[in-house]
């Protein structure tokens, strides 16, 4: 029978090179890869696909990993997510992308191995009803990030540019001037910001976006 094959894909090269140094001793092929700048990983990966990839959220240079999860979970290939991240909402995130669970980096080698046995046996580190748990986490999370950001919605694109602006630290003549407006025109629209969030003033506004979470067109 052929050893069983593992990716890994992690950004600190010590840590990824001591896991795979370490499956490599029990009789596994393991692999250490970086994500590919162009593609998925399933193109990476070629004509042999891995039993396993052992997948860091957090990829440094790369970025959030979640959007890995996906392709290579649809092709059937079992992705475990272990990661120093304790973020409950990222870590559903990852089951709903098709993550089959999540392993902790601070675990002890003997805690990560059995992790990763019991995924390459069963084909997943969750029960269903963790698993709905996790899903139903997420959409929670979801339902209260619509509901926190639903006033932003309501603004146009003009009012939240400009809003975008005020939390940015410019004057409402620095806004009008950049917009080649007049200055009664911007703060006919900051006006209009007001009413829709439910506030007094444009501190007050500005508050409210931070307080909310809301990012401006201008930075997303």
């Amino acid at each position: 029978m052929a050893a069983q094959y593992i990716v890994i894909l992690e950004d600190h090269g010590l840590i990824a090179h001591t896991l795979a140094a370490a499956l490599t001793r029990t009789g596994k092929t393991v692999e250490v890869f970086q994500p590919p700048e162009e593609g998925d990983l399933l193109t990476a990966f070629g004509a042999h696909l891995p039993d396993l990839v052992l997948l860091d959220l957090d990829l440094g240079p790369w970025g959030d990993a979640t959007s890995l999860i996906g392709p290579v979970a649809v092709a059937g290939v079992p992705v475990l997510m272990v990661t120093g991240v304790e973020d409950p909402v990222r870590k559903a995130a990852c089951i709903a992308a098709g993550a089959v669970g999540v392993v902790s980096k601070s675990l002890g080698f003997d805690e990560l191995f059995e992790a990763i046995t019991r995924t390459l046996r069963d084909g997943t580190l969750l029960t269903e009803h963790e698993r709905q748990e996790q899903l139903a986490l997420l959409r929670a999370h979801e339902r209260e990030e619509r509901h926190r950001l639903a006033p932003f919605e309501e603004l146009s694109q003009r009012e939240a540019h400009v809003l975008g602006e005020l939390m940015a630290g410019r004057s409402v003549e620095e806004v009008a001037n950049a917009s080649f407006v007049s200055v009664t025109t911007i703060r006919t629209q900051i006006r209009a910001i007001l009413t829709k969030l439910g506030v007094s003033s444009q501190v007050a506004a500005i508050g409210r976006a931070r307080e909310a979470g809301w990012v401006p067109p201008q930075e997303r």
